[in-house]
């Protein structure tokens, strides 16, 4: 039976919000290890989340001996 006419791209966007609403911040590693996704396409999604002001780069945090920072996620909460 043949797919409906969906946009993955939309659709991975809407998971990738939804996954941010449960979690306080989460880093790219640890969303694409829960949507088995590939860590570079998390990232590709988040750039262009970004530029639409959904989610934002809460902070991030130096592991030990760790030469990049990881950056944590957040998705902007409406008051």
């Amino acid at each position: 039976m043949p797919k409906g006419n969906t946009n993955t791209k939309v659709c991975r966007k809407v998971e990738i919000l939804g996954m941010l609403k449960q979690e306080h911040a989460l880093s790219a590693v640890e969303m694409a290890n829960k949507l088995g996704m590939h860590v570079r396409s998390i990232r590709r999604f988040l750039v262009e989340l970004r530029k639409e002001k959904k989610v934002f780069r809460r902070y991030h945090l130096f592991g030990d001996g760790a030469r990049r920072p990881t950056f944590y996620y957040s998705i902007r909460r409406e008051k």
